[in-house]
């Protein structure tokens, strides 16, 4: 039996008068007018229908669908009605979050409907008449008609080209959050017709689901496909008997170089209230809740408590889909930079929407940012160097990638004097490539990076000490490049370099360490030679990799040659403890210090010079004549003689035993 029309006229006359002119607010609910088209298919989606049917005609738009929820005089009622309606009584249906019907009337005056023994049409917004029955045809069951009225502001014309464009681009993700619609139908008659499909597969924790859309309109593509991994959440808001689900979404794709299968970043992600609103979120993946939001659906209500708490569901959903996402082998970085990791300064989306104030931000959505945060620092959620995942606690990440070329896990753990398992970051995480999510991670996350600066301070002798002698040749191709740790100074602005003087970081034959040079300027080491040598040399095993060695020549280690060996073993001997060198040793040392005089190289000869002017390196008896010899016979030398050197010495220490080292000795500088 149909319902009493006139009853429902009266009852509405009296609830809002006489005039409807104060109602013609609703034909203006949304900037864009045929958003009516998802308020159709939220009627659908609540009459538990699986299919639907647009047909555009030049003069109405007919909606079709097969819901097994039949209108009946409650629905009639509601959708008569200016309220939220009789589903705000039931928090399942989707129509109960707005007033949504009414919005067909910015292209009519007269909706028509028919289901079941149900027939009729609205005049003025609210008033229920009694139409002729229409044979509904199996598998439909209920039909909308909207004729199109010239008296309206949008005139037939213009609304059968807005209706018929918006059909044709419907959004491919219109079916993605939707229980029980799984196909819409559209035609525009005598030109273009398509269709979306959804296909929902249940796998484990997800739902795979395959998106399809088909059509001939011009410039669309004939075919496109889109694959999706659906995560749900239950849960019970307190004060509330219905539970609620919140959802996201994250966008398949094959990568064209592999082959395999990834997780896209969605690059247009709007607010999804079963259907997309006109929020935009700037994640890179879809998020949906039955959030209240305002009539027209363009901004959420922040004060809301149940908004609040969908937000905090939606944090621990995303963690929960993180964890799936990395058991099957697909998280990435992509994913990643998917994540709510803007700040509050980034141009964004559903941030720049709420802009009255940070703590309004900080009280809508900080919650799923702090639940994100929390978890990528506390689980192994991060991407590793070379492989594998790391909780952001225990990440380190590295200024340059170099370090990573010769520092693991275990120096890692060394150099930062830790019990856990200390590994670097992923090196695909940059300033340049992954801005917001370094930027994420240094600030939020508390992520510790490494610079070459920061490892010269954070070396001992305790960690070099353990260290092969491979991790060296690594250790000094890497210093190759790293001038500011071990450059000279340059007056008072540019001091020396870290490990120039005061780090133990050249490793020599016996094992032992040493800097590289002392505060004099002198090294403390040299290069090896073929021969056997009293200097301290670095091991032989690090010098013989090239890189290795080009980095000990670039600081300036060279071979020990006669110069160096005079001035550091030489001429080091005449201190204290002259009594212990023999007569022959002596006559040795002289024979060298003449050799060493002979150098081609300016430099080193200047060097042996001073040296020898300060230092007390003669045995003479102290009486005019043998000091004016010794004087004489060293000069000769020093001035590069051609002669045999034995020939010189050994006149004169048999010369009457000159006493040379006989009776009480003194020693004599030359100056």
């Amino acid at each position: 039996m149909a319902t009493d029309y006139e009853k429902i006229r009266r009852d509405n006359i009296k609830e809002y008068g006489e005039g409807t002119r104060h109602l013609e607010f609703l034909g203006r609910l949304y900037s864009d007018k045929t958003h009516f088209i998802y308020e159709l298919l939220q009627n659908a989606e609540d009459a538990r229908a699986n299919k639907v049917s647009f047909i555009l005609e030049s003069t109405c738009l007919i909606f079709k669908h097969n819901g097994t929820e039949l209108f009946n005089e409650r629905h009639i009622r509601g959708i008569c009605g200016v309220a939220e309606g009789t589903k705000s009584e039931d928090e399942t249906k989707i129509g109960k979050f707005g007033i949504g019907f009414k919005s067909v009337y910015a292209y009519t005056r007269t909706p028509k409907i028919h289901c079941s023994a149900e027939h009729f049409r609205i005049e003025h917004f609210v008033r229920p008449f009694q139409e002729s029955p229409l044979n509904v045809e199996p598998p439909w069951t209920t039909v909308f008609i909207f004729p199109f009225h010239e008296d309206l502001e949008t005139k037939p014309e213009v609304a059968y080209l807005k209706i018929q464009l918006r059909l044709a681009y419907l959004s491919d993700q219109t079916l993605l959050f939707l229980n029980n619609l799984r196909e819409i139908e559209w035609q525009v008659v005598g030109k273009a017709k398509g269709s979306y499909k959804c296909e929902k597969i249940i796998r484990g924790s997800h739902q795979r689901v395959i998106l399809q859309s088909r059509s001939n309109y011009p410039d669309l593509p004939s075919e496109r496909n889109q694959t999706w991994m659906l995560f749900s959440r239950r849960f019970t808001h307190e004060g509330k008997a219905t539970s609620f689900n919140v959802e996201a979404a994250f966008r398949l794709d094959k990568d064209q170089k592999t082959g395999k299968e990834v997780i896209q970043r969605h690059t247009e992600a709007p607010l999804v209230v079963y259907f997309p609103t006109a929020i935009q979120t700037g994640l890179g993946f879809l998020i949906q809740g039955p959030y209240r939001t305002t009539p027209a659906r363009d901004n959420i209500r922040e004060d809301n408590p149940l908004n609040l708490a969908l937000v905090r569901e939606t944090g621990d959903l995303i963690v929960e889909a993180l964890r799936t996402i990395k058991s099957l082998g697909l998280l990435s970085l992509e994913v990643l930079n998917a994540l709510p990791i803007r700040t509050k300064n980034d141009a964004a989306s559903i941030f720049e929407i709420l802009t009255s104030g940070p703590s309004r931000e900080e009280k809508l959505f900080g919650p799923m940012t702090k639940r994100v945060a929390q978890a990528l620092k506390e689980e192994e959620l991060l991407p590793a160097h070379p492989n594998g995942f790391v909780s952001g606690q225990c990440a380190i990440l590295a200024r340059t990638s170099e370090l990573r070329e010769f520092l693991d896990s275990s120096h890692l753990q060394l150099l930062f004097s830790t019990k856990s398992s200390m590994k670097w970051l992923a090196g695909s995480i940059t300033a340049d490539r992954t801005p917001e999510l370094r930027g994420f991670l240094l600030e939020t996350i508390g992520v510790a990076e490494l610079t070459p600066e920061d490892f010269a301070l954070k070396i001992t002798d305790d960690f070099l000490v353990k260290q092969p002698d491979d991790w060296f040749v690594k250790f000094y191709t890497f210093l190759t490049n790293q001038k500011a740790l071990w450059r000279t100074a340059h007056g008072d602005w540019i001091p020396a370099g870290q490990l120039r003087y005061g780090k133990n970081i050249i490793r020599l034959k016996d094992e032992s360490l040493v800097p590289p040079y002392r505060r004099d300027e002198h090294p403390n080491a040299f290069l090896p030679p073929d021969s056997e040598t009293e200097f301290p040399t670095v091991k032989k095993s690090i010098v013989a990799d090239p890189k290795a060695k080009e980095f000990l020549v670039t600081i300036g280690f060279t071979l020990p040659d006669l110069v160096d060996e005079v001035i550091e073993k030489v001429l080091t001997k005449y201190g204290n403890n002259i009594e212990a060198i023999s007569e022959q040793e002596h006559l040795h040392d002289i024979t060298r210090i003449a050799s060493a005089a002979k150098t081609d190289s300016k430099v080193k000869r200047e060097r042996l010079i001073e040296a020898l002017r300060t230092t007390a390196f003669l045995w003479c008896k102290i009486t005019t004549r043998y000091i004016f010899t010794a004087i004489l016979m060293l000069i000769f030398f020093l001035r590069r003689t051609t002669k045999p050197i034995g020939t010189y010495f050994q006149n004169w220490v048999l010369q009457s035993r000159c006493g040379v080292i006989v009776g009480n000795q003194d020693m004599m500088v030359i100056s």
